[in-house]
């Protein structure tokens, strides 16, 4: 719970690498939370790193079949990646 309230702190200084790692950390401490996953493919998707985005998103989706959050930014992100193609 830590590792997420401190992702949000950086996420909104802009600091995404730190959030990064710490959504990375709540993943490690936690592998079957769904919102880690969206909030850490979040900050992928801030950094127009789409892949990784979409992996996550993918993931959190798995663990939360109904996370519509999840579904919406994994649609934005393969939009905005096949846009820069």
């Amino acid at each position: 719970m830590l590792c997420r309230r401190r992702g949000y702190a950086h996420y909104y200084k802009r600091g995404f690498n730190l959030s990064i790692s710490d959504f990375t950390e709540a993943i490690r401490l936690d592998s079957k939370n769904p919102e880690a996953f969206r909030s850490r493919g979040v900050m992928y998707y801030r950094k127009n790193d789409y892949e990784r985005a979409i992996f996550d998103f993918t993931e959190a989706l798995w663990l939360d079949p109904n996370d519509t959050q999840s579904l919406e930014f994994r649609n934005r992100a393969y939009a905005d990646r096949a846009a820069r193609r």
